[in-house]
């Protein structure tokens, strides 16, 4: 387990992660909404365009496309396709982008939100509780 997640670490080590969240720059979470507008040109045509759910089944689909390789290769004891996994993870993340897009939302602010939501649950030692408000 990394000990630096665990909620009984030090207030040294928790002083030094949250000087690590904040040093997050904006070009870094910029490149996310870069990668948010291209995608923007790859969206499906009607009728299913515009229809958040339907972006939302896809979603799920493609992070269980993700678990599956990942439940096959470890059922037969082998080594993790990077690449495959990779491409995968791309599908997750487009319709990640377009589903934020569709809310009105770019990819650096709900990266931003979730690292403000992590970093409060690793401060107050509820990062492994369970439920959306701990």
């Amino acid at each position: 387990m990394d000990e630096t997640l665990h909620p009984d670490m030090d207030d040294q080590v928790r002083a030094a992660r949250a000087l690590k969240f904040a040093r997050i720059e904006d070009d870094e979470l910029n490149a996310l909404d870069v990668y948010q507008q291209q995608a923007a040109e790859y969206d499906l045509p009607a009728p299913t365009k515009g229809q958040l759910w339907y972006y939302g089944l896809g979603l799920t689909g493609e992070a269980g496309e993700v678990a599956d390789k990942l439940k096959k290769t470890y059922r037969v004891g082998g080594v993790v396709n990077e690449r495959d996994i990779a491409l995968e993870l791309g599908d997750v993340l487009w319709y990640l982008a377009t589903i934020a897009r569709m809310l009105n939302m770019t990819l650096s602010e709900v990266a931003r939100m979730n690292v403000e939501k992590l970093e409060s649950r690793m401060q107050r030692g509820t990062v492994f509780g369970s439920g959306d408000n701990r």
